[in-house]
């Protein structure tokens, strides 16, 4: 038998994997006791690192989850099957994690070049504006932040491959 001494590259991995995961959990739920005082590239980073961690969430559970934008807040959302009828349910539903997080008062949000949606998802009633696939695939968006007084913006990109970019943009 062979004496082991150290880590296989996949243990390290998993390691640092598991380690991501938890540091995004934390970033997100602290961020939220901080939400009315948050400058908008910090706001426009924990969107993201919030989408990042539903992304791999939609991974991991084999299921479809989206964004559904509502006025002051996002919530983040899961295709089921209730009585062989596909319905957009909250995830908070199911887990307290994901609870609608709320914009400050001050922030305006919008969403420009959304990628279409298909007919067959915005039949389902409450349909989100971003969907986020089992395969890592994300509908393709730029969703612009805006503090009210200023002038400037961030823009949170996402490709159709799942990439999520924060831009700046100083008018």
């Amino acid at each position: 038998m062979k004496n082991r001494n150290g880590f296989t590259l996949i243990e390290l991995l998993v390691v640092i994997i598991i380690i991501g995961i938890a540091s995004t959990i934390v970033a997100v739920k602290t961020s939220y006791y901080f939400s009315s005082h948050k400058s908008g590239e910090k706001l426009a980073k924990d969107i993201a690192a919030h989408m990042e961690l539903a992304k791999i969430q939609a991974i991991f559970s084999m299921t479809m989850l989206g964004v559904r934008l509502e006025g002051d807040r996002y919530t983040i959302v899961q295709l089921i099957d209730v009585d062989n009828k596909l319905q957009w349910q909250p995830l908070e539903q199911t887990d307290p994690f994901w609870v609608s997080q709320i914009l400050p008062k001050n922030t305006i949000i919008q969403l420009k070049n959304n990628e279409t949606i298909a007919k067959e998802m915005q039949a389902i009633p409450h349909a989100p504006q971003i969907l986020l696939y089992p395969s890592g695939e994300i509908t393709s968006f730029t969703l612009l932040l805006r503090t009210v007084g200023s002038k400037d913006s961030i823009e949170i990109q996402s490709n159709s491959a799942g990439q999520i970019n924060i831009v700046k943009k100083d008018d």
